[in-house]
This record gives structure tokens, sequence and C-alpha cells, in this order.
């Protein structure tokens, strides 16, 4: 034997080269969420003693581009100034979790809006959570 067939050498050139751009595809596939925009996630945790709610809020940027938020609304409840984060800029990958207690909100089911801006368009997320 002198070497490997000319057959056997070009397909283990092309074995390596689809393993090369799957491996380029996997690494930069990574990296596409710096071309999306924001991506709000909110999660609130609840509590009632029987006079007033402490909220626990946990809002998140998920996305590529940074997050200004306007507006918090638990059903018709303005609480943005209660969070101290009207104008807040999240930046991709962040959070920001605040607690605020409150007697304008009781037990039950409840809707979390937030109003936010992503790249100049105004956008609104909503949430579910249980007191």
């Amino acid at each position: 034997m002198k070497g490997i067939s000319k057959i056997v050498a070009t397909i283990a050139l092309l074995a390596m080269v689809i393993a090369g751009i799957g491996a380029v595809w996997y690494v930069f596939s990574n990296n596409l969420s710096a071309f999306s925009g924001a991506e709000i996630f909110v999660n609130v945790r609840g509590s009632y003693n029987g006079t007033h709610a402490i909220l626990r809020i946990t809002i998140k940027n998920s996305g590529g581009a940074v997050a200004t938020i306007y507006n918090v609304v638990v059903d018709d409840v303005d609480i943005t100034s209660s969070l101290g984060i009207s104008g807040y800029q999240l930046a991709p990958g962040m959070s920001i979790q605040k607690v605020i207690i409150t007697n304008s909100i009781g037990p039950g089911n409840h809707i979390i809006r937030i109003v936010y801006e992503d790249r100049g368009e105004v956008k609104e997320d909503y949430s579910e959570f249980s007191i």
C-alpha cells in the first residue's frame, strides 16, 4: 500500500469541510441575538397578609437590544412610580428585581402589563400571576 486512494481522500476532505461549516454555524448562531430586538420577560411572586400585597417583580431583557421601560401596570393600577423604573434602560441579558408593598391590589388572579421601547418602537408585554 502506498497511501489512500483519491476517492477516500475526497470523501475525508468533504467530511472535514462539512464539520468545519457546522462548527462555525454553531459558534455564530448563538451570537445572532445581537441583531434581534428586546425580549421582555416578567415574573411576579405575590403574597397577601389581609391588608396589603407584597409583590416581588423580576423583569428581564433576554433579547439583543436595549429596552426602555415606560410603564408597569397591574390590572388598572399603575405601579411604575412605586418601582422607580420609569425611563429605565434595561440592557440585553440584564434583569431588575423590585419589591413593592401596596394596598391597591388584593388576592386573586392579576395581569401585569409592561410598556417599553424597543429600537424606537413602543411595545407591550403581558403576564398573568396570582396572589
